[in-house]
């Protein structure tokens, strides 16, 4: 199935998995989705998913990294927009083609999300929420988060 997680209607399941900050990269409510994967999820199932939340760039100022490797390099400058709620990211690939170098350019933009708002809603949709920094004792950068959520009631919602 390809699909946007927008958009689908879930079968039932026992966990829902959106990892790769997959939530972020929509402005619509996420609400729709929370409740549609409480009425997916088996009584006790588990929603696992990491966000992009405020605090990506440290001092609002732009942040440029890059990347390199053999045969590739990417740069990035990620800006984030306090005002708007907004990260975003501009990469300019190069990867080496035949003799020469292909070059790509590409905007990512996510929504960033405050961690107290997702569990409010979550908790809205019928979930018990737990949020963390990371996985299994692996921190994230700042702005960063991963919300556990289990379907508490055991009727439909």
């Amino acid at each position: 199935m390809h699909a946007s997680a927008f958009d689908v209607e879930l079968p039932e399941c026992a966990a829902i998995v959106a990892v790769g900050e997959v939530l972020s990269y929509s402005e619509r409510s996420l609400d729709p989705f929370f409740q549609r994967a409480a009425r997916a999820l088996k009584p006790g199932g588990l929603l696992v998913a990491d966000l992009a939340g405020p605090g990506r760039v440290p001092d609002g100022c732009a942040m440029r990294t890059w990347f390199e490797g053999e045969d590739w390099a990417i740069l990035v400058e990620t800006v984030e927009d306090a005002d708007s709620a907004l990260l975003t990211r501009r990469m300019t690939t190069f990867r080496r083609s035949g003799d020469g170098w292909r070059r790509g350019e590409e905007t990512h933009r996510q929504r960033l999300h405050r961690p107290s708002d997702v569990a409010r809603r979550l908790r809205r949709a019928g979930f018990r929420v737990r949020i963390r920094r990371g996985y299994a004792g692996e921190r994230f950068a700042p702005g960063h988060f991963v919300v556990l959520a289990n379907r508490s009631r055991s009727d439909r919602v």
